[in-house]
């Protein structure tokens, strides 16, 4: 059973969005991500443009809809199948934005405030299609878009702390893959690998 509590966090994306229930996928379904050092020591003009590369990436970068095998390859995650459906990647949400902005055949589900499918049953993208963005943690980002998070390593762009600080580019956490130096793993959800966002520790900051 997905357990998700609501987000009350000052982050002013949230990432996520049927009364359906999910599993995730078993713990072996493939190595864990090595998120310690994934994209430390790079600056925003190392990736000048935004395209990035095929599939998951190295910060697991998949949004809501895409196939996956482990939740460490989605940049919420989680790794969800619903009944005898597919694994695909679920964003947490409160809205429809972060469900819809890559496939239209999934929505917020407010009641556990996750992705899940417009149908069932239901079908996935292939993982291994999605282009994942090149701009590294921390770099500046655009928020406000359909495809936020489209064009960072780790598939999302933030804003935390102060009101008036600048969007920038992060990536998914939990048990398994910690955030890398700076950043802290916030919690959106209570599931047995403790999904959540790398923020920025410090409350004011600039993005690269």
């Amino acid at each position: 059973m997905l357990a998700i509590v609501r987000l009350a966090l000052v982050a002013c994306v949230a990432f996520a969005g049927c009364g359906f229930r999910g599993t995730a996928p078993p713990d072996d379904a493939s190595a864990p991500l090595d998120l310690t050092t994934a994209g430390d020591g790079a600056s925003a003009g190392d990736f000048a443009m935004p395209m990035g590369g095929s599939g998951p990436g190295p910060l697991g970068a998949l949004p809501t809809g895409y196939c996956c095998s482990a939740s460490e390859q989605c940049r919420s995650r989680q790794c969800i199948n619903l009944g005898s459906g597919p694994y695909y990647c679920a964003d947490v949400c409160t809205d429809a934005t972060p469900c819809s902005g890559f496939s239209t055949q999934y929505q917020c589900d407010t009641a556990i405030d996750t992705c899940t499918p417009v149908n069932d049953p239901y079908t996935c993208i292939d993982g291994a299609t999605y282009q994942h963005g090149g701009k590294p943690n921390g770099a500046c980002c655009s928020g406000k878009m359909p495809q936020s998070g489209e064009e960072c390593l780790g598939g999302l762009c933030l804003q935390t702390g102060d009101a008036s600080n600048p969007y920038y580019c992060s990536q998914g956490c939990n048990d398994l893959t910690p955030c890398p130096t700076g950043y802290t793993c916030k919690p959106f959800g209570i599931t047995t690998k403790n999904p959540g966002q790398c923020w920025l520790t410090a409350t004011t900051y600039t993005c690269q």
